[in-house]
């Protein structure tokens, strides 16, 4: 099996680290702008900003390429597949060949763009993700966000295996904690505002369905019990650090992964405690549930500790995260 871990491979990253020097203006403008934010992919590096992809940048022998999203260009009330572009010139524009140099400077004009496409198709999850990466750091959190949205490859999985990649879904943010002289791996699923829990009244039960609270628990818990799933998750933490260690954009010592024990938390951001009686009872009860899975589960699984917390705003930050049974909407 080759490598599955998400990242730069070897050649790669040598490739990339030879042309830095025209990737510098973008790795300096994204260091000085909470704005937007540089993750490693497979093979490629993507540019975001409010959890939208405003650039891709794909890595080869010769040069890089750049690719702009132009579903972003649709107008209002139009499909995906419709493709009506509300600015042709632009379009053209995007579908040139440009240096970095000259993508940034067509930032704001592609910002905008995102802006109007956001109004019709919120992504305020994605948005919260990316405030996240920048305000849970070792300095600020005693934590760092190293990635997001990790999706599980289906190359991981064994031949006439019953489970397929996707039904673990994605993780929402990988994080990792300093413990000695290692790193600790912390998966890290988001429950974003009072909207998250429901209603007692709603046919639909948001957190018994597979993207719900128990059901993304269940999803996880089934992911680390395999060790080579908590060697892959190691993996790509390790080559996510290293690139972006190279690129000038993480300047902290890179310390061995340990996967022995995962840790979970359950957070839930914008949070309202003034929320109608109806919706804390809906939270309240959908954590207990949670609490008593857990107590039922955890003599079985050493290798994970769930933990919970919220906020009233979006800026979580993970060091006041509590082992779940001491979470308040689990008493």
């Amino acid at each position: 099996m080759g490598n599955i871990w998400r990242g730069l491979n070897d050649y790669q990253l040598k490739v990339a680290i030879n042309q830095i020097t025209g990737l510098n203006p973008l790795f300096d403008f994204v260091k000085g702008n909470r704005d937007y934010c540089i993750e490693i992919r497979d093979g490629y590096l993507c540019v975001y900003y409010k959890g939208g992809r405003i650039l891709k940048i794909s890595v080869s022998s010769i040069d890089y390429s750049f690719n702009f999203d132009i579903k972003y260009l649709n107008k209002r009330g139009a499909t995906r597949n419709e493709r009506v572009c509300k600015d042709d010139a632009l379009r053209i524009w995007i579908e040139g060949k440009h240096s970095m140099t000259e993508w940034l400077a067509k930032f704001d004009v592609l910002k905008k763009m995102m802006d109007e496409w956001f109004i019709e198709n919120p992504k305020e999850e994605r948005d919260v993700q990316q405030r996240l990466l920048a305000l849970n750091t070792f300095q600020n959190a005693g934590c760092q966000i190293v990635d997001i949205e990790l999706a599980v490859p289906q190359e991981l999985i064994p031949a006439g295996c019953n489970i397929r990649a996707k039904d673990y879904g994605r993780f929402d943010l990988i994080a990792v904690r300093c413990d000695g002289g290692k790193f600790v791996p912390i998966i890290i699923e988001l429950k974003n505002g009072v909207n998250a829990f429901g209603t007692a009244s709603e046919s639909k039960d948001t957190f018994d369905n597979s993207s719900g609270l128990v059901g993304h628990y269940n999803k996880i818990g089934s992911f680390l019990t395999e060790e080579r799933n908590r060697k892959f998750l190691g993996d790509c933490i390790t080559h996510i650090l290293q690139a972006k260690k190279e690129f000038g954009l993480i300047t902290y010592d890179i310390l061995p992964v340990e996967t022995e024990t995962v840790d979970v938390i359950f957070a839930v951001t914008n949070f309202n405690p003034d929320m109608d009686a109806d919706a804390k009872k809906k939270a309240r009860t959908e954590y207990k549930k949670l609490a008593t899975k857990w107590e039922k589960d955890k003599s079985n699984r050493s290798f994970m500790t769930l933990f919970a917390q919220h906020s009233t705003s979006s800026g979580l930050s993970f060091q006041n995260a509590v082992p779940l049974d001491k979470y308040e909407l689990c008493r």
